[in-house]
């Protein structure tokens, strides 16, 4: 008997102990927060679309695809790093002009348009080889998972310049810290970076050796970023501009 769509949405998330709805759930919560208390900032304006793509990308509308198409690997495959590339783009290019601003110096400055550069060129060169079909599945998901490790890399290390900036200025002569929307936005991305980034450094061997255990550090994955969506969401309820 063919499933029907909450069916099959059921036992998909059950696949990943129900933490993959979850993540859509923070997504959902972070941009009705955005939306509600709107600023006329472009740091706001990023984060907004960051939580769109989120609901819209990496997880629903692959859900939507593969029921509703049936398409199967290698198409699926190709939709699905194709959706994590583009989501990932967004991603990078929110929390670089985050950056951009809050350490405010020229080299950084620099240094982030040019990273900016290099992972969307990067990420222009797979999209191109997935639509000419020059790889297999398992190379494309294999280049997906390095682009990632880049990605996450180069937030970290940034997180890691924000809060030595925190500890050598006296913020709080401006606002408390617990009042400080960068803070708490700088904070999720550190903790999904530090969980994350780990995970993917061994995902793609368990992809390829382990899928049932690859499927728990992707429930792990989706929680990291459950996180930092609640944290953007926090964000947003201070009320004021992002980059301070």
């Amino acid at each position: 008997m063919e499933q029907t769509f909450w069916e099959y949405l059921i036992n998909t998330w059950k696949k990943t102990y129900y933490t993959q709805p979850l993540w859509v759930v923070c997504s959902i919560i972070a941009l009705i927060t955005g939306l509600y208390y709107y600023q006329k900032e472009k740091s706001h304006n990023l984060l907004i679309i960051y939580s769109l793509s989120s609901i819209l990308l990496p997880s629903t509308g692959y859900w939507f695809i593969k029921y509703f198409f049936s398409l199967r690997s290698p198409s699926l495959i190709i939709y699905l790093e194709s959706s994590n590339t583009l989501f990932a783009v967004i991603e990078i290019t929110t929390f670089l002009y985050l950056f951009k601003k809050l350490l405010n110096t020229e080299f950084i400055s620099r240094i982030i348009y040019m990273l900016w550069i290099v992972f969307t060129s990067l990420c222009v060169l797979l999209f191109s080889v997935m639509l000419k079909n020059k790889f297999s599945p398992d190379q494309i998901s294999h280049y997906s998972f390095l682009l990632e490790i880049f990605e996450l890399f180069i937030l970290l290390l940034l997180c890691l310049l924000f809060f030595y900036k925190l500890l050598t200025t006296d913020i709080s002569r401006v606002i408390p810290i617990s009042k400080s929307p960068s803070f708490w936005i700088i904070s999720g991305l550190f903790f999904y970076c530090i969980v994350s980034l780990p995970l993917l450094l061994i995902g793609y061997r368990l992809y390829i050796s382990n899928p049932h255990l690859h499927l728990v550090t992707g429930s792990i994955h989706y929680i990291s970023i459950s996180f930092l969506f609640l944290c953007i969401t926090k964000a947003f309820l201070c009320k004021t501009t992002l980059t301070i």
